[in-house]
């Protein structure tokens, strides 16, 4: 392709956290790549209110746009959605059908990948897929280094050392199956801050809103906060200002991951081999063979927490 032509990309991928941040690479190899363009992507801006601004990157609700129309035969289109899909030189979609397909050729004049991104298909690191699909364009990327991570300006960084040491919890995931339990989570909290009298940070979103109880009950809360349902850009925040971050593979690990904190990121079920999430400090404990004990956590968080607080 033209690389000096393109002035319009088209990314159209509604998805999760977690998968959002492993295309990041991709993302942003496609700027360098197309260093005039401007990208768009279709999803779901929440998601990803959490990055830093990027003047060349706006992000667009598929909610607030007619997607599934793509999905039919012969659609009849909004006129101005049309237009929108008429500026654009390049469309990359790791989403939908081949109907879908179909229609973004007939409906546009762009080039077009169309390569859906099917997660039970994978072999080698998921980040590697959206590299992949851009060749079939003939787009040529190198691989994301396992160390990669986001930068964020003085403004929008936080120091760690403006706040007390603390770590920061995540015991949730997608699914049950991925969680470890949470009396090990709980193990960990209350011994790391006997050792260290660090804060403890607990992150809850609606799907650990059972364990909600079971924490406030449990925990001190002189030295325990509970975040609840928090905006990912209030969620990133939190983390940038500990000085560690421990879950499960979930979207807010790989979050964390990126961010350049020191992330331990316990599997219990799926396999970090392509799942484990990128970024320079990030530290994997697989548990899906021989399981995860609290004291394997806590040996790696004293070379955190050690040389900031000496234990009692």
């Amino acid at each position: 392709m033209n690389t000096r032509a393109t002035r319009n990309i088209l990314i159209i991928f509604p998805a999760g956290i977690g998968d959002g941040i492993l295309a990041l690479p991709a993302i942003l190899g496609l700027r360098q790549q197309f260093p005039g363009a401007h990208l768009e992507l279709w999803g779901y801006p929440e998601r990803w209110e959490w990055l830093p601004p990027y003047p060349w990157l706006s992000i667009r609700s598929v909610d607030a746009l007619p997607l599934h129309l793509l999905f039919t035969p012969h659609p009849q289109l909004p006129r101005d959605f049309s237009q929108r899909l008429l500026r654009f030189e390049l469309i990359i979609s790791w989403f939908g059908d081949e109907q879908f397909r179909e229609n973004l050729h007939r409906l546009t004049r762009a080039h077009i990948i169309h390569q859906p991104f099917a997660a039970q298909h994978l072999t080698t690191h998921a980040s590697h897929f959206f590299v992949q699909s851009l060749r079939a364009g003939n787009i040529s990327l190198p691989f994301p280094e396992p160390t990669f991570q986001i930068h964020f300006s003085e403004e929008e960084n936080e120091n760690p050392k403006s706040h007390p040491p603390a770590l920061t919890i995540h015991p949730g995931s997608g699914g049950k199956s991925k969680c470890w339990p949470l009396h090990h989570f709980l193990k960990v909290a209350q011994e790391a801050q006997h050792r260290w009298k660090i804060n403890i940070q607990w992150l809850l979103g609606p799907a650990e809103e059972d364990i909600l109880p079971a924490l406030r009950q449990q925990l001190p809360a002189s030295s325990h906060q509970i975040f609840t349902n928090r905006s990912l850009k209030e969620v990133a925040r939190a983390i940038r200002q500990s000085q560690a971050y421990l879950g499960n593979d979930s979207g807010i690990s790989h979050l964390a991951g990126v961010s350049g904190v020191s992330t331990m990121v316990i599997f219990t079920a799926t396999d970090p081999h392509i799942w484990k999430p990128l970024g320079s400090r990030v530290q994997v404990f697989d548990g899906r063979n021989h399981p995860v004990q609290p004291e394997h956590i806590l040996s790696s968080l004293q070379s955190v927490f050690q040389r900031i607080s000496p234990p009692s």
